[in-house]
Parts: C-alpha cells; structure tokens; sequence
C-alpha cells in the first residue's frame, strides 16, 4: 500500500461536542497496516445498528450530534472515517483513492464487526458508497449475490435520486453493451435487483415504476 500519513492525536483535542472514544483497526483484510478509525456508541447487542457514513470534505465529526440522539434510541451507532479522512491513515499516494478502495474498505469494516440489522445513515459520497456495497444480507445474516449489471444499475440510480430515467438513459449511463437498445431486457434486470433490494418487490418503494417514461430512485427517508 506504501507510506501513509497520520494526523496527529493531538489536533482532534477539544472538539466540541466530539467526546466519543476512539477506536482502531490496523488488520483489516486487504488493508493491514493501515490504521482505521471508527466510533463506536451504544451497546453492542442492540436490536439495530445505525451505519453513519460521511463523504467528502469531512469525517465522522459530521454525526456528533445524531449519534447521542440514536444512543438514547437504544441503537448502537458506528462512525467510521474513511482512509484518507479524519483519524484514520491517509495513504500518500493518491491513485489509491477509488470508489473501489473505499467500499471494499467498508465491506471489509463490517464483516470484521459482524454487523446486522444495520440502518444506514449517509451523506454524499456516504451514500454512493454505503447503499453500493455488494454486501447485502438476508434476514438469516447470509450474502446475497447481485451481478456486474445489477450494481451498475443500482449504482446508476444511486448517483440521480429522485430523477426519473427513461430506458434509453439507462442504458447510456450503465454503458452496457450486452442490452440492446430496444428490448425489454432492461426491465427484466430491474425486476430481479427489486427482489434483492425491495422489502416487498412488489410493492417497490425505492425502485418505482413512472407509467411512461421510465424508473426512478427514491432515497429512503427515515
């Protein structure tokens, strides 16, 4: 991974209302070495784990005052800052810094921390990457798969929320060349990634139907 820089303990001293113990990790599969800060509130056996993830320019200082409020819900709340952000290492060489490097990052944070029942909570680049992770469970706590062509459309609708986007647009913004143009097989692929998102894929809440004109995301807001 080469040299990484580390913001020293010293300048997060006296943030208000950031009083939260810190915690580290410098294991993580496909990342050792790199020291990984997350915060980590509430108990550990709680029935839901409210997942904060920042995006760009800021850190998990962003969440100082949603954390308490999800603690005294009874939730456990993790904060993690993302390589590159806040106290965890930032990596000096710059090519690492992908959209790839930081979800694998984040896959890797929750396997080792064995999460379930997560809510997540997002901001920016947060979402894109948090409600992209490949890693999705079933209600038994086991992987569910979703192919290259499903994340690309997960992916697409993630990047225009609240939009609506015509088949045409679809394709272009996927740049899938295994659809062609003028069949269906578009909607064939949205039906199955809505049985793997959707609560009720029948009843589609964040993947909805526009009678004519085409699909459109709708972001959770609770």
């Amino acid at each position: 991974m080469g040299a990484a820089l580390r913001t020293p303990q010293e300048r997060f001293t006296g943030l208000p209302g950031y009083a939260f113990a810190p915690h580290y990790l410098d294991d993580l599969e496909g990342y050792h070495g790199l020291r990984i800060h997350h915060v980590d509130e509430g108990p550990r056996d709680a029935e839901r784990v409210f997942l904060c993830l920042h995006g760009q320019p800021t850190w998990s200082y962003l969440y100082r005052r949603m954390i308490p409020v999800f603690v005294a819900a009874g939730a456990r709340v993790l904060a993690p800052d993302l390589l590159g952000f806040g106290k965890s290492d930032k990596p000096a060489e710059e090519g690492v810094y992908t959209f790839t490097f930081h979800r694998e990052m984040l896959r890797a944070l929750i396997e080792r921390l064995d999460l379930r029942n997560v809510v997540l909570v997002v901001q920016d680049w947060g979402g894109l990457l948090g409600l992209t992770l490949p890693t999705l469970l079933d209600a038994d706590g086991a992987d569910i798969s979703i192919t290259a062509m499903e994340f690309d459309l997960l992916k697409t609708f993630v990047e225009h929320p609240n939009k609506v986007l015509t088949r045409d647009r679809l394709l272009t913004l996927t740049r899938n060349r295994e659809w062609e143009p003028f069949d269906r097989s578009i909607d064939i692929r949205i039906a199955r990634l809505r049985r793997k998102v959707e609560v009720n894929p029948d009843n589609p809440l964040a993947i909805q139907t526009v009678r004519g004109a085409g699909y459109m995301f709708v972001p959770p807001t609770e």
